[in-house]
C-alpha cells in the first residue's frame, strides 16, 4: 500500500516494496573507485589521441588559431585535463619549488575531474544504451 506524507508543499508518495529501475551499466561501476578508474582512463586515451593526432602534449595555455580548433581543443580537456593538470602540479614542485599542499590540492581536484568523467561517460554510455533497447 501506498503512503501520502504531506508537509508544506510536499506531497511524496512512499510506495512500500516499490522496484525501482536499475540502470542497464549496473554492475559495472557501481563505487566512487571505478567511476574514478573510468575517468582516469578517458583522461589517458584523450591525452593519448591527442599526442598522436597533434604531436605535441596537450596544455592549458595553447591558442589554437582557428575556432572550430579551440572548440575540439577544450573538449578534449574536458576529459584529458585531470592528466595535465597533475603533471603540471608536478612539475611546479620539481622545477618551481611549490610546497606539498600544492601537489595535494592539485591531486584532488584531478581525481574529483576524473570522478566526474567517469559519471559523464558511464550516464552516455547508459543514454546510448536505453536508447539502442
Amino acid at each position: 500500500p501506498d503512503r501520502v506524507i504531506t508537509g508544506p508543499g510536499r506531497n511524496l508518495v512512499e510506495m512500500e516494496h516499490a522496484q525501482l529501475e536499475q540502470p542497464l551499466l549496473d554492475g559495472i561501476a557501481d563505487s566512487v573507485d571505478q567511476r574514478e578508474i573510468i575517468g582516469l582512463a578517458a583522461a589517458g586515451a584523450a591525452q593519448c589521441a591527442y599526442q598522436m593526432f597533434i604531436a605535441d602534449r596537450p596544455r592549458f595555455d595553447k591558442r589554437p588559431e582557428a575556432a572550430w580548433k579551440a572548440v575540439l581543443h577544450v573538449l578534449l580537456l574536458l576529459f584529458c585535463g585531470p592528466l595535465v593538470l597533475a603533471r603540471n602540479s608536478y612539475l611546479g614542485r620539481v622545477k618551481q619549488g611549490r610546497p606539498l599542499g600544492w601537489i595535494a590540492a592539485s591531486g584532488g581536484i584531478a581525481a574529483g575531474w576524473c570522478l566526474l568523467s567517469g559519471v559523464f561517460i558511464l550516464t552516455l554510455f547508459n543514454f546510448a544504451q536505453r536508447l539502442m533497447a
